[in-house]
């Protein structure tokens, strides 16, 4: 049987859980954009005409 305390801890390890995809998920967002602004900067170099940077 469940009581309130054991609820709590149950909720606890679920936000835990959950904090850490929501964590992964932004972390792997943050990595596509430095790649692609990578690529864009590689662009930028390539094409010294563009006086464009970011």
């Amino acid at each position: 049987m469940f009581n309130e305390r054991e609820s709590l801890r149950l909720r606890l390890e679920q936000l835990n859980d959950k904090e850490i995809t929501v964590m992964q998920e932004i972390q792997k967002e943050r990595d596509n954009i430095y790649s692609k602004l990578r690529e864009l900067d590689g662009k930028d170099v390539e094409c010294p005409t563009n006086n464009k940077k970011l």
